[in-house]
């Protein structure tokens, strides 16, 4: 259909040799008549006959796309290749003076293409009330738009609504701007009808043009319609398109045509996979940059094309990784992830094994890639996720060389983020994984040990030690010996070893003499200590939210779905911090009110938090700042020693640009340990942030929201003894305990003096004092308390006045630029005195 040019008959022929020769080149990796090609006459062999390719040149039922149809073996496929805008075209901005010309643009794949010139003038509409730019709410000055070109912000929204809220109020065109550098085609909403007014997307420099002449007069543009190319002439999207035949019919077998449904399938990978591994020449190497899509785009072969980002073996040039899923929503950027990482494992086997561009050749590394991906195709799982498509991959591996290549195959998705424990979370979403780089441990050729201990007691609790050796060593390793540090404070609880027959004391560790360990041997040592009741964690801050407004603000950046002290789902007592997930843009803080000094030797945060938060879109992160929150930077997974970030929100996040943080459903109350030692000394302020995303009412996402409890800082008092390990083979290993070891609860050190003021207890430490003066507030609500801090003559050096709502308060007194000696500290309420003596050494 749709109105011919003059190639048409050069084009069928080039489609025609083109799809030939993929057939041809993939019989000879196992897309033959039993797996369900495309044939004609199966001569006699299995599979279903009749079922050749419908390849359609200029179909002119669609613009700027391409597609391939596949039913069940025996039913023929349909290919689809359309004519393409040329990227390039232009607009042209007729005045004012300053800033005419033409500029790039791209059409939108949804609504009318721009078959015909269209002139008219530029408004800027707004929405909301915050007047945003973005048309994702009505509009508020409407009448403006009729008759006019709509000029709206890409973000917070799908593009097509935008478009169809223009259309409504009576635009007649709409431009998007774009929000990051180049351009790309604005994608539609498949369950809402197409739009009748053309929508064209615009460079972020641009609109910045347009909008600031805006603000002092008319502007006047031009739409000129685009040129025509024709994606026949693609032999990559031929080759891309006739893929999509072959993954679906490999996958689950030639009938089951249903199993590349699930949001995290790869088929857009596997298609352009085999366009580049098809098109391969002798002479290239896994470096170089590829483009998928150039030619109907009107740019070179150097071009970018249609991806995110050029397919390369080079990190610097295509550093996309398992993250970088979450948050999409078309099928391509799924894909593209998928492809990058078969185009490391073509060029890594190809740089093992040779390259031959003859596909007789089996022995040559780049056809052992290609039958790896066919045969994975076969073994894998229907409806897969990428994990399944890995797991494939090995498994193909392991049929058809013995496994070999194992360990190359490993290296590469670590590398893309698909490592051992990686997770692919539910198939069904492309925003619940967790990427992860390391290797099968069967691949790291060396003995490894670690050590494991309970991960929190009370003063003067016994604690479990658990150390694991493993030797991954493809021989033997002899006159093993392991030193293990028994840590101050801690004794070894009679009788509690095993795993071992025995040991011998050497200071302060345990010495095993393990002998002789085999290859792939496994050895587990466990024992029990006894802690020292005097040796604990000293609380810094704590808020267990029971005291409203005495701790933390609440601060509204953007957004009106604040954070507020829910009774709902407390972690202990009878309330909690809680802010609700929302469909609409959000940005919510709670920050303290007054920043702390750290001051200690090993200053660690900790809070408890239940969350369920739409996966990879929306967020919750920890921000610090050392300035008085002029700026903020956030706490990171390195800091984040226990319980970190769940991983990267997605670049269209409000709030949040592509920045860890936690997400999903932590499936009730988890506890994150912070290390604060980077701000030793420093005055600092701690804040929680919330961010959501606007979201199509139609995809909407359940979630909760964001639950936290119990946020304490304290002085870390933990065991964590190193452990080291020596060989005769030269081995020699140290490490310290997973996750800093066993932590000891927090306690109030008794001061020298408990200062009880009706009912209402105060602590002070530590006494003496070199710096910071922590007071301890504990017990029933005062209307106001005053400190002060006087000498021994009873001269007042300073006084500090507390508000209501005291119940649970701790509160720092820098006192380091006081001499050296005495002083009294004054504990007033509105009924009692209480004075300290305090020692400033």
């Amino acid at each position: 259909g749709g109105a011919p040019i003059d190639n048409v008959k050069a084009t069928v022929t080039q489609r025609f040799y083109t799809s030939n020769y993929i057939h041809d080149f993939t019989y000879l990796f196992g897309v033959d008549e039993v797996a369900g090609n495309f044939q004609q006459n199966n001569y006699g062999k299995e599979g279903l006959q009749g079922d050749p390719v419908r390849a359609e040149a200029q179909d002119g039922s669609g613009f700027n796309n391409a597609n391939f149809a596949t039913p069940e073996d025996g039913a023929r496929p349909r290919m689809q290749m359309f004519l393409w805008a040329r990227s390039g075209s232009t607009f042209q901005v007729d005045g004012p003076v300053s800033i005419a010309g033409d500029y790039d643009f791209l059409p939108a794949s949804f609504g009318p293409l721009l078959l015909e010139s269209l002139s008219g003038e530029v408004v800027a509409p707004t929405s909301g009330r915050n007047n945003l730019l973005n048309a994702c709410t009505d509009f508020n000055n409407p009448e403006l738009l009729k008759g006019k070109i709509a000029l709206i912000d890409r973000g917070d929204c799908f593009f097509e609504p935008k478009a169809i809220r223009a259309e409504a109020a009576g635009a007649i065109a709409c431009i998007i701007c774009n929000n990051q550098a180049g351009l790309i085609p604005a994608g539609d909403v498949d369950s809402i009808p197409d739009h009748n007014i053309p929508t064209i997307m615009i460079r972020q420099e641009d609109c910045a043009r347009l909008r600031a002449q805006l603000d002092s007069g008319a502007v006047n543009v031009t739409l000129q319609a685009p040129d025509f190319l024709d994606s026949g002439f693609d032999n990559g999207i031929i080759i891309h398109e006739y893929g999509h035949g072959i993954s679906n019919r490999l996958t689950g077998g030639p009938d089951a045509f249903t199993c590349l449904f699930s949001d995290e399938q790869m088929g857009e990978g596997w298609s352009d996979f085999f366009t580049l591994a098809l098109l391969a020449q002798m002479g290239d190497t896994g470096e170089e940059a590829k483009g998928i899509g150039t030619f109907p785009t009107g740019q070179s072969t150097e071009g970018i094309g249609i991806r995110r980002q050029r397919y390369s073996t080079d990190i610097r040039v295509n550093d996309q990784t398992y993250d970088d899923i979450i948050g999409t929503r078309a099928p391509h950027d799924v894909g593209e992830i998928w492809a990058a990482t078969l185009w490391d494992i073509y060029w890594d086997l190809s740089e093992l094994y040779g390259f031959d561009p003859d596909p007789n050749n089996k022995s040559a590394g780049n056809n052992i890639a290609i039958q790896l991906v066919m045969d994975g195709l076969k073994v894998q799982s229907c409806d897969p996720g990428l994990l399944d498509g890995r797991d494939g991959i090995l498994a193909a591996d392991f049929i058809n060389n013995n496994g070999v290549n194992e360990c190359l195959l490993w290296e590469v998705f670590a590398k893309r983020g698909l490592g051992w424990n990686a997770q692919q979370g539910d198939n069904r979403s492309r925003n619940d994984n967790i990427e992860a780089f390391d290797l099968n441990p069967d691949c790291v050729p060396a003995i490894s040990i670690l050590k494991n201990s309970t991960p929190l007691i009370e003063p003067g609790a016994e604690f479990s030690v658990t150390i694991t050796i493993n030797n991954n060593k493809t021989a033997a390793v002899t006159d093993v010996v392991v030193n293990d540090l028994i840590p101050f404070g801690a004794t070894l609880v009679p009788g509690s070893l095993s795993g071992v027959d025995n040991f011998r004391t050497a200071g302060d560790a345990l010495v095993f003499e393990l002998g002789t360990l085999s290859s792939g041997a496994l050895k587990r040592i466990s024992y029990k200590l006894q802690s020292d009741p005097a040796l604990f964690s000293n609380q810094l801050l704590f808020d267990d939210a029971e005291a409203v407004g005495a701790t933390w603000s609440i601060s509204d950046l953007s957004g009106r779905d604040t954070w507020r002290i829910s009774t709902e789902r407390p972690f202990a007592g009878e309330r909690s911090w809680f802010v609700p997930s929302t469909p609409r843009s959000n940005d919510q803080v709670i920050r303290l009110v007054q920043p702390i000094i750290v001051e200690a030797a090993q200053p660690v945060l900790r809070f408890y938090h239940n969350f369920d938060i739409e996966p990879g879109l929306d967020g919750g992160l920890v921000e610090i700042s050392t300035n008085g929150g002029l700026s903020w930077v956030p706490l990171d997974n390195e800091q984040l020693f226990r319980k970190p970030y769940t991983g990267r929100v997605a670049s269209n996040t409000f709030g949040l640009n592509r920045q860890e943080a936690y997400w999903g459903d932590s499936k009730g109350y988890i506890v994150t340990y912070a290390d604060l030692a980077d701000y030793i000394g420093q005055r600092i302020n701690l804040r929680y942030r919330f961010s959501t995303n606007a979201e199509n009412p139609e995809f909407a996402f359940e979630a909760e929201g964001w639950f936290i409890d119990n946020i304490e800082v304290m002085d870390m008092y933990n065991f964590a003894g190193e452990i080291c390990l020596t060989t005769a083979e030269g081995d020699n290993i140290c490490k310290l305990p997973e996750q800093r070891g066993t932590i000891v609860e927090t306690a109030l050190p008794t001061s020298s003096q408990d200062l009880m003021i009706e009912g209402f207890q105060v602590r002070t430490f530590p006494n003496p004092v070199q710096n910071i003066l922590n007071v301890s507030l504990r017990g029933a609500d005062q209307n106001s308390v005053q400190l002060a801090l006087t000498s021994l003559n009873g001269q007042v050096l300073e006084r500090w006045d507390l508000e209501s709502g005291l119940s649970n308060r701790n509160e720092q007194l820098d006192l380091s630029d006081l001499p050296k000696g005495v002083y009294f500290l004054k504990v007033q309420s509105a009924e009692n005195v209480q004075v300290e003596k305090i020692v400033v050494q």
